[in-house]
């Protein structure tokens, strides 16, 4: 007899994917996303070490709380893919960051995979994936602005 508690198939959403179109060149999107300084100077967290492919890597926030990142793997400029967890431990999350090419920037895209995860939470994650994009975008836009104001 099947779990009555447990989700159906309907309810599930193993898969998230957020995109947003930048006026951003795709390095400096790289830059933001796997440089440990660029990231702390906008998400607040630092990379140790730095992103290869086949190393784990730390992303920490500084306060205790911190992801591990497993499996990594890294294309420079185009993609980088890991397994996180948060704490080091629960079920690892696939997430997939694409950067592609754009006459007037780029396109980043993050793909986000759990398994059996539930409608109500991939919907609160990809708000959150949308926000992080948002927060990119504020970022690369400031940065544009100040190179633009220091060639005055």
């Amino acid at each position: 007899m099947a779990d009555a508690a447990a989700p159906t198939s309907s309810e599930l959403a193993d898969t998230i994917e957020v995109s947003r179109a930048l006026a951003a060149a795709p390095r400096a999107a790289w830059q933001a996303l796997t440089d440990s300084d660029t990231l702390q100077a906008w998400y607040g967290a630092t990379l140790t070490p730095p992103l290869h492919t086949g190393e784990r890597t730390i992303l920490d926030f500084g306060d205790g709380e911190f992801i591990t990142l497993d499996n990594v793997v890294v294309v420079p400029t185009q993609l980088v893919k890991f397994d996180w967890r948060v704490m080091g431990i629960g079920t690892a999350t696939t997430v997939r960051w694409s950067i592609t090419d754009r006459p007037t920037g780029c396109l980043v895209t993050v793909t986000d995979v759990q398994p059996r995860r539930e409608q109500r939470v991939a919907e609160r994650e990809r708000r959150g994936w949308a926000g992080f994009l948002r927060r990119l975008e504020l970022h690369l836009s400031a940065v544009d602005v100040g190179r633009q104001a220091a060639r005055g």
